[in-house]
């Protein structure tokens, strides 16, 4: 692995730091699929001692991102089906929750931050801007997490995201696919500005189905 993962200098714990640089890693395969990795690897790589990066790891692994060996170290999660088909069905079911409560408890300022954050994705979308296309997605999805002001709500849906992410990558959106997934940011913060419970609650949950069908390899 060598030189490809760099731990990026952030206000945040060395253990939070090191959990991002595997996270990142493994969303855009830098390390691959299916490969083996040790503590002492990744904290050679890194530059770091062995505790953070044992931290880090048990961490992704309740994401599930990597998961355990029979014997010793982890393996990075490999994408499928399947896999692809349970982590939608689960980010389906709490991001139409976290669309439900934002509508019902974000301030203004909050609302103005996500109608600026859909629009954003929608001008990358419309630029072709795959990666600042992502990025915005990543920060709308988040903002409506925040917004829905329950912490706990808010993990459990970022883990989903990540995970979803990270099977997803070999399948990118296509530039019509991010444009329509972009419209329907649009809508959901339109739903939560209005303070409409049911109609956040149902576009969130649409959003997520038809991004899976946007990303599910051909039969």
């Amino acid at each position: 692995m060598g030189d490809l993962l760099t731990i990026q200098q952030r206000p945040e714990s060395l253990s939070d730091q090191v959990f991002a640089t595997i996270r990142e890693a493994i969303i855009s395969r830098t390390l691959a699929p299916g490969s083996a990795v040790t503590e002492a690897q990744l904290a050679k790589d890194l530059g770091v001692s062995k505790t953070p990066v044992r931290e880090a790891l048990l961490r992704l692994r309740e994401v599930g991102l990597v998961q355990s060996m029979p014997i010793r170290g982890m393996t990075i999660i490999e994408s499928s089906r399947e896999a692809l088909i349970q982590a939608y069905e689960l980010r389906g079911i709490l991001e139409s929750a976290v669309a439900r409560l934002a509508a019902l408890k974000s301030s203004d300022d909050q609302i103005s931050e996500l109608e600026a954050m859909a629009q954003r994705s929608l001008d990358f979308a419309e630029q072709h801007d795959a990666t600042n296309f992502r990025q915005s997605d990543r920060q709308f999805h988040s903002g409506v997490w925040a917004a829905a002001g329950n912490p706990e709500l808010e993990r459990i849906a970022e883990n989903a995201y990540l995970l979803s992410s990270a099977l997803r990558a070999i399948h990118a959106l296509s530039s019509s696919d991010s444009i329509k997934c972009a419209k329907q940011h649009v809508a959901i913060a339109s739903a939560i500005k209005g303070r409409d419970e049911a109609q956040a609650a149902e576009l969130a949950a649409n959003h997520v189905r038809d991004v899976l069908q946007y990303s599910l390899p051909s039969a």
